[in-house]
């Protein structure tokens, strides 16, 4: 009988063990009622499954918990636009809630069908989330960078100066030289343009500072006519 007691004090110490109690006194009256949960992975609860006086089962999920250090951004996509979008392209994100912080970062999957009856199509894009200031359920808008087109020549958009009908911009020469280079512009992508002419691929193009090289120009123009 005493063999058959102490097997089973043991055993109740093994199966409370796990569940991080110690009982100090398996012939204590006073009865554990806490048992603490314990997180398999950092983050932050996004849905709870139980409230106080609910009877679980050991295969239910109590808690969701998340690492919203990055957040997957899922973007629909009509059929017409489809052959516009690949993977790799750069998306931006702006939030309704949070307009003017924009979130950056690449397609990267495509879903193959559109899977339901709204007749889009699922792009989705990994996004980093410093401070955790995206939130699942956001919505927003988004632009998708387009891929340069073979054999045209992009410009950053600060690197282009105007002035009257002159469309130009400055390539460094080196030594503290500037060349004025006209240029005709092509499609407006993301962060810039496609150049139809002026400049080649491996030319340097000032962009910060190129609006006070054109101040400088212009100034020396003026001085002459004066």
């Amino acid at each position: 009988m005493k063999e058959k007691s102490t097997h089973i004090e043991e055993e109740a110490r093994s199966l409370l063990s796990a569940y991080g109690v110690t009982l100090h006194d398996i012939r204590s009256e006073k009865i554990q009622t806490t048992s603490p949960i314990v997180a398999p992975r950092s983050g932050v609860i996004t849905k709870k499954a139980i409230t106080v006086g609910d009877v679980v089962a050991v295969q239910q999920t109590l808690y969701e918990v998340a690492d919203l250090s990055q957040v997957w951004l899922d973007i629909a996509i009509y059929d017409k636009d489809l052959p516009r979008v690949k993977e790799g392209q750069i998306a931006t994100f702006v939030s309704d809630s949070l307009p003017g912080k924009p979130f950056t970062g690449p397609i990267s999957y495509i879903r193959p069908s559109t899977g339901d009856n709204t007749r889009t199509f699922l792009a989705r894009v990994i996004l980093k989330n410093p401070g955790l200031l995206l939130k699942p359920g956001m919505f927003g808008q988004v632009r998708i960078q387009e891929p340069a087109f073979a054999g045209q020549t992009f410009v950053p958009e600060e690197s282009v100066q105007t002035y009257g009908k002159e469309v130009f911009v400055f390539i460094d020469l080196g030594g503290a030289r500037y060349r004025k280079q006209h240029i005709q512009l092509g499609k407006k992508v993301e962060g810039g343009f496609l150049v139809e002419s002026g400049v080649s691929a491996g030319d340097r193009v000032v962009t910060q500072g190129s609006f006070n090289l054109k101040a400088a120009v212009l100034k020396s123009q003026f001085a002459e006519e004066d």
